[in-house]
């Protein structure tokens, strides 16, 4: 007998509220450009260890 595994699919991402995808749709009609993605890093620092950063890039 044999058994045969098969990897899970996993994605990576962040999903977003429909509020906070309006909000960036926003955002990104105000600065005029569609080209832009929406950004998000995480760095050390800030009360709990960790700073988050969200911002547009190419």
């Amino acid at each position: 007998m044999s058994t045969e595994t098969t990897p899970s699919e996993t994605t990576t991402g962040v999903i977003l509220t429909e509020a906070a995808s309006s909000k960036v749709a926003a955002l990104l009609a105000q600065e005029g450009r569609d080209d832009l993605a929406l950004r998000i890093a995480v760095q050390p620092g800030g009360c709990s260890g960790l700073r988050y950063q969200l911002f547009f890039d190419e």
